[in-house]
């Protein structure tokens, strides 16, 4: 199994532990693990070896018979943190960007925004956050999609995986008045513009050497993802930040063209 997979399991694994506080079995452990990372199977066996994993690298996770189950939990060695400090303006500054990343709610990295905003709130002084809401009363944001992908984590975490792992990920994609058919991509990077999320990446079944082979797929017409035992290379002249500064929005391509437009 490739090592970032690995990783990405191991650490939402600990996730899972920090928000169970009674701790769960391996049986829930596992479960959780395949609702969040959009398996399509785990073994409990390879949950207590990633367990053990943690345990061996200093994290303080015990196992301890309750009910004639075994239980994981996080000892209270793991639930001591170092103490936040924030300024009002650090605050504002936050809390701007946590509205802005609204469209990210239910995914893994808006659990862990919101996830951090609710310590910060047990953390400091209420005159901080008094200044605070003061300042918040100068700034507000607006034209923020009223939308979520918590139904589509499923698949962001699959394609997440792809992306680290450099797999193939097999999809059934809706393009716009379309209907949905099964796509092969190469997924290089995720992108949030204007709301909307999307994957960066090749059209697996286009040659090399098409020009439109590299685009940008919106995750809102993804209906399935798995990823495939097939790995891919990103061609060593592709720059993602130059392809992202030029590529989306309504008119997209890797090439740049000229064109001439007579208006009457």
């Amino acid at each position: 199994m490739a090592r970032n997979e690995q990783l990405i399991r191991q650490l939402t694994l600990y996730n899972i532990l920090e928000a169970h506080r009674y701790g769960l079995t391996l049986e829930d452990l596992r479960q959780e693990l395949i609702d969040s990372l959009g398996l399509s199977s785990l073994s409990t066996r390879t949950v207590r070896r990633d367990l053990y994993a943690l345990r061996s690298s200093g994290f303080d996770i015990r196992d301890e018979e309750r009910g004639g189950k075994t239980v994981w939990k996080l000892g209270e060695l793991s639930r001591k943190t170092v103490r936040i400090q924030a300024s009002a303006m650090e605050l504002l500054a936050l809390s701007l960007g946590r509205e802005l990343l609204l469209p990210l709610s239910g995914t893994p990295i808006g659990q862990g925004i919101e996830s951090f905003w609710n310590r910060i709130q047990e953390e400091l002084p209420d005159g901080v956050w008094g200044h605070y809401r003061k300042l918040r009363q100068v700034l507000h944001v607006l034209g923020v999609p009223a939308k979520t992908y918590d139904k589509k984590k499923g698949i962001i975490s699959t394609i997440s995986r792809a992306i680290l792992n450099h797999q193939v990920v097999k999809a059934r994609y809706q393009s716009l008045d379309k209907p949905p058919r099964q796509r092969r991509i190469e997924p290089y990077a995720m992108a949030l513009w204007q709301g909307s999320l999307y994957v960066i990446g090749a059209d697996a079944e286009l040659s090399t050497d098409d020009p439109h082979r590299v685009r940008h797929w919106k995750i809102d017409r993804f209906r399935r993802a798995e990823t495939l035992d097939e790995r891919f290379r990103i061609p060593a002249g592709f720059d993602l930040e130059k392809f992202l500064s030029r590529s989306m929005g309504g008119f997209a391509g890797e090439r740049v063209e000229t064109y001439r437009i007579r208006l009457s």
